[in-house]
């Protein structure tokens, strides 16, 4: 009974030791974005300097810097964290920067928001107005024999200065045939606002949509319209029921050999105002609530549940008790809502881990993560 007591006692000060390291080792890094300031409104078509502050204990291997939603700008493999940016077109950008250790463990900074150009908060488009002498980041595409040429011009055709200008040599009955598309991703639950100035020679149908990326043929949502005059058309309403979080926003232009010209393109994300709106109320409110895993102890099946209170990308990672990752679980955009992820005791390489305790992390967004610790008993 007595060597029994003993080995109990050595057991629960193993597992107290081994809880605090990795405490510490998962509060050793936090990342804080200095630059640009948050809510700062910058001009188009200049460099921004982006800039990062990383302090703890451990040793920084690199900080990435991305924008809204998870796109990559550029990854800083030494200090200063910082990068110059340049030509940055209009939009309403997210930052935020990732700090990695040398076990590739990640820490997030908060989000910082930012307006470049003539926008409003909610804008997903970028380069609305075709800034900067480029329509990109938008595509321009054509197939089917379709001979065509975009230009972006600079003659104040419309209310400023640039616009975009689609001249159809050899058009055709396809209106799918000329593409101009830019990625804008979206999400179920939220409602989209879209608007445009336009023109044409003569009266020009043309559409415009979501599609699946790389998929011509899933459609989310479409319209079509004739452009008679140089007016502003829309607002357009679409709301979204499905997550896809590289949707793409299309104008569909060779359904004949009319002549196109297009400036101002917006399209709000209204449930990103009102979270906006909610934030500037209350900044306290968390993105995501992690909830107990169950079973636990388990043995080789045991599920995850998390709360999000709005749509965000989401990391779902099991460490052991070195710090090392064995399972990534999640990386991807989820809607708003209560999930579920399962997972069986398995590695990324689908090896049986060994009984033991692991600790499991969630992120969404650029928040701070919530962990907790499980236990694998065969």
């Amino acid at each position: 009974m007595l060597r029994f007591q003993r080995y109990s006692i050595i057991a629960a000060l193993f597992l107290l030791t081994a809880l605090a390291q990795v405490d510490r080792a998962f509060a050793a890094i936090s990342v804080k974005i200095t630059y640009p300031l948050p809510n700062s409104r910058l001009e188009p078509c200049q460099s921004i300097k982006l800039q990062a502050e990383v302090q703890g204990d451990s040793p920084v291997k690199d900080v990435t810097f991305f924008y809204y939603p998870n796109r990559l700008i550029r990854k800083v493999g030494s200090e200063p964290w910082q990068y110059e940016w340049k030509n940055v077109k209009s939009g309403w950008y997210q930052f935020s920067a990732r700090a990695r250790d040398a076990s590739d463990n990640e820490f997030w900074s908060e989000t910082v928001s930012v307006l470049v150009g003539d926008v409003t908060k909610g804008e997903i488009l970028l380069n609305r107005g075709f800034d900067c002498e480029t329509y990109a980041p938008w595509n321009f595409g054509i197939q089917g024999g379709v001979k065509a040429t975009a230009y972006v011009m600079n003659d104040a055709y419309f209310d400023d200065s640039t616009y975009f200008y689609l001249d159809i040599e050899e058009g055709t009955s396809t209106n799918w045939y000329i593409q101009f598309s830019q990625r804008t991703g979206l999400f179920a639950g939220h409602t989209y606002e879209v608007r445009f100035i336009a023109d044409a020679d003569e009266d020009k149908p043309i559409a415009f949509n979501w599609q699946e990326n790389g998929n011509d043929w899933t459609v989310h949502w479409q319209t079509d319209v004739i452009i008679t005059d140089p007016l502003e058309y829309g607002p357009f309403i679409f709301e979204c029921t499905e997550d896809d979080p590289t949707a793409e926003f299309k104008f569909l232009l060779a359904g004949n050999n009319i002549d196109f010209w297009l400036d101002s393109v917006s399209i709000i994300d209204l449930n990103a105002t009102a979270v906006e709106q909610e934030d500037q109320v209350s900044k306290t409110v968390d993105a995501f609530t992690l909830l107990p895993c169950f079973p636990n102890p388990f043995n080789m099946e045991t599920s995850f549940q998390y709360q999000l209170f709005r749509s965000s990308f989401v990391q779902l990672v099991i460490f052991d008790m070195r710090g090392r990752a064995v399972k990534h679980l999640l990386s991807q955009i989820e809607g708003e809502g209560l999930h579920t992820v399962h997972w069986d005791g398995r590695t990324d390489d689908g090896a049986i881990l060994p009984s033991g305790l692991y600790l499991y992390q969630l992120s969404a967004g650029t928040q701070q993560s919530q962990s907790a610790k499980l236990l694998l008993i065969k």
